[in-house]
């Protein structure tokens, strides 16, 4: 589920050339409750709203001292969250000896149901009642301050820092595969680094399943990050989190997403602008991908796993995506080591360009359709060198 970040306002200014937002949307804040009751005896005071997406988070105080602050996500009744919710709990408690998490603390039934009602958090009126799920608390601006840059502007942060990051996430995965549990929602949303130490945590499993109950069809995730054979419903396993956190690495340190990276103020919003371009900067798609392609999407598919335009039930329809995407094939393919270097030669105080190599490297075993490197793979096979990063600003 995405969490976007909350603030009191929703500013939002855009280039008069090509109208990229300089300020990421943000959902107004809402009127919540005094506080939030678990029974007659427990109560939590309501602090402030941390997120929202599918659920709301919000930081509480303790219930008798009010002195330790936490993370309670709570379920929405009308989007019907719930059961969703309380699945997502079963696999917090099971990440024992998980690093770079937040601490499972409880889950339970709340007093009563709450939704959104224009601007307020406020109780229904009928016998339904939310779920809970309490946890540590990530630090104040910890995901604003590194993860979110002006789009299509190099970030602050150097090689020698993705590779910190990296790390800790390469960790967090590894412990999660050891598991048979796959995190399936990898992107900068879902990422915490404090300010002060230049810790990494790994935020939000509502879309974490275990191996053996993955469904192929089931459309899970955020498309950017989603792996190939994720977009075209192949069966996948625990590499797909790979695929992810190459993404997010690259956009760290770049400032767009890869699969973004005409510098556009939209994301792609359908698979085939996604395909198109993983093409132009990964290469042609693997011969056996359009074996179990949709059928809506196949003709967009060659055999030798290109992408084409050819006949399909709808003329019309098939007119309009191949006009949307048709622009992505004005310039030849640019690989990703290609973008690493032109980012690097911007960023004046990246000159240690064994590092820079360092990141390409990882990404080119990464970002790849087959033969991604394993989670505890990369750990044992790379040098990450602890570096500092904090204090930066973006």
């Amino acid at each position: 589920m995405a969490i976007a970040p909350v603030t009191t306002s929703s500013p939002v200014t855009t280039s008069t050339t090509n109208q990229i937002p300089t300020v990421p949307f943000r959902p107004p804040a809402l009127v919540l409750p005094e506080s939030i009751s678990k029974d007659d005896k427990t109560t939590y005071s309501v602090i402030t709203e941390l997120g929202r997406g599918n659920s709301i988070v919000i930081e509480v105080l303790t219930p008798r001292e009010k002195v330790h602050h936490l993370a309670m996500k709570l379920s929405l009744v009308k989007k019907g969250e719930m059961m969703p919710l309380k699945d997502e709990a079963a696999i917090l408690k099971s990440l024992t000896g998980v690093r770079h998490i937040l601490k499972y603390i409880d889950d339970f039934d709340v007093k009563d149901g709450y939704n959104i009602e224009g601007d307020k958090l406020e109780p229904t009126k009928d016998k339904a009642v939310s779920h809970a799920i309490l946890t540590e608390i990530a630090p104040p601006d910890a995901y604003i301050q590194y993860i979110e840059p002006i789009l299509g502007k190099p970030t602050i942060l150097l090689a020698s820092n993705i590779l910190t990051i990296g790390k800790q996430l390469l960790e967090t995965l590894s412990d999660l595969h050891a598991k048979k549990l796959v995190y399936l929602d990898l992107k900068p949303d879902n990422i915490a680094i404090d300010p002060s130490t230049g810790k990494v945590t790994l935020l939000d499993f509502g879309c974490a399943r275990s191996l053996d109950s993955i469904n192929p069809e089931e459309y899970i995730g955020t498309l950017p990050y989603r792996a190939p054979e994720q977009m075209v419903f192949k069966p996948y396993g625990a590499s797909v989190d790979m695929w992810a956190l190459g993404m997010v690495l690259f956009q760290l340190y770049t400032g767009f997403p890869l699969i973004n990276s005409e510098g556009s103020s939209q994301a792609p919003q359908t698979v085939i602008d996604c395909l198109h371009l993983l093409i132009k900067t990964v290469g042609k798609l693997p011969s056996n991908f359009h074996q179990s392609v949709p059928k809506e999407l196949q003709y967009f598919f060659r055999e030798n796993g290109s992408l084409a335009w050819g006949p399909s039930k709808s003329a019309e329809e098939a007119l309009k995506y191949f006009n949307k995407v048709a622009k992505f094939f004005k310039f030849p393919p640019v690989p990703i080591w290609k973008l690493c270097i032109h980012i690097a030669s911007h960023k004046k105080k990246d000159n240690k360009r064994l590092e820079v190599q360092h990141l390409i490297n990882l990404l080119s075993k990464i970002i790849r359709y087959d033969n991604r490197i394993t989670a505890q793979a990369a750990l044992d096979e790379f040098f990450f060198e602890p570096t500092e990063i904090k204090n930066l600003k973006i």
